[in-house]
């Protein structure tokens, strides 16, 4: 019997109090239990194979790359990357922005990075971002990244459909993240 597509979403919001996640199929994945009002990044690793999470943490540190333990550092594992209610003092630089890049994001990071650098800190009330992207050893992983950003200066959010796609190598099944759009 042949795997079929999965429903794959993430959604990322302008404000802290406003609904974020990431679902999968018709489950959603809890993010961590720690306290956080927002500004934050919520990092997330999941079995490209199982489909289930691996790791998921807040980060909170725009200049510093996570500690994602070196297990994961896999093709076979996806990275997620969620913003929820970033302010522009917090758009990833150094050796974060590099981590990203790394690891799939592209486009979508260097368009919020511009938003700041070029019209300055504070200009926008908000900044979303998703990233999707695979980990894997190397620099860079070589997997173009599925992300999605939005920078606004009122109320919203950015919401990103996906799916995965089912395939079969050797005698298991793996899923890679698409863009529906």
């Amino acid at each position: 019997m042949s795997a079929s597509n999965i429903a794959f979403s993430a959604l990322s919001p302008f404000q802290y109090n406003y609904v974020f996640g990431v679902w999968i199929g018709d489950t959603g994945i809890q993010p961590p239990s720690a306290t956080t009002q927002g500004d934050t990044y919520w990092i997330l690793v999941v079995d490209r194979c199982s489909l289930k999470p691996v790791y998921s943490e807040y980060w909170d540190q725009p200049d510093t790359a996570p500690t994602i333990p070196d297990e994961y550092n896999d093709p076979n594992y996806m990275l997620i990357v969620v913003t929820w209610a970033l302010t522009t003092p917090n758009v990833p630089t150094g050796a974060f922005y590099d981590f990203l890049v790394d690891n799939g994001a592209g486009g979508g990071l260097d368009a919020i990075v511009q938003a700041n650098s070029q019209a300055g800190c504070g200009v926008f009330s908000g900044v979303c971002y998703i990233l999707v992207g695979q980990l894997g050893e190397g620099s860079p992983s070589g997997y173009i990244g599925i992300e999605d950003y939005a920078v606004i200066g009122a109320e919203g959010g950015i919401y990103l459909p996906m799916q995965l796609v089912p395939a079969t190598v050797g005698d298991q099944t793996i899923y890679t993240p698409t863009r529906l759009v």
